[in-house]
């Protein structure tokens, strides 16, 4: 398939929906290096587009990049107030970045008995289901109206209109 969207990508090179899928099935390949480098390029061009925003979000946020997950979150949302899924990544960040908040108040007082408690429950939070699958991200995903659900669950954009 990554051979067919290359080949795809020789004669079109700026689409947004054949580098979006090209992303995609480098993520599949485990080759995340290659997969985040795709998304910043398609990010950088069609900033308008939520879903590249989003998945840009979660390989970032997989990567330790907080605080650009956060961004490409943000972002998402400026472009779609009503993406559920940006949200709740938005909402896993933000959680992530507190606890490390929470564990940095703790250094430097530890005797301070709120901050445990609150740590704690952050981390339950952000802890991984018991049976969670093998590959699953981090963060949530939604799956595309027209493919199969697989374990990273992958948001597809809608027809973007294509630039020139």
């Amino acid at each position: 398939a990554l051979s067919q969207v290359d080949l795809y990508l020789t004669v079109q090179p700026r689409d947004p929906q054949m580098r979006f899928w090209r992303a995609r099935l480098l993520e599949q390949l485990q080759q995340a290096d290659e997969a985040l480098e795709t998304y910043l390029a398609l990010a950088q061009d069609y900033p308008e587009l939520p879903e590249v925003q989003n998945n840009l979000g979660v390989m970032l946020a997989a990567k330790g990049r907080v605080d650009e997950a956060r961004a490409a979150f943000e972002h998402a949302l400026r472009n779609n107030p009503n993406y559920a899924t940006a949200h709740e990544n938005l909402g896993d960040v933000l959680l992530q970045l507190a606890s490390q908040s929470y564990a940095k108040a703790l250094q430097h007082e530890p005797r301070n008995a709120s901050v445990p408690n609150k740590l704690s429950l952050i981390r339950n939070l952000l802890s991984p289901p018991v049976k969670s699958p093998p590959n699953r991200l981090p963060l949530a995903n939604t799956t595309p109206a027209n493919t199969t659900p697989s374990n990273t669950r992958p948001v597809t954009p809608a027809s973007p209109a294509a630039k020139p």
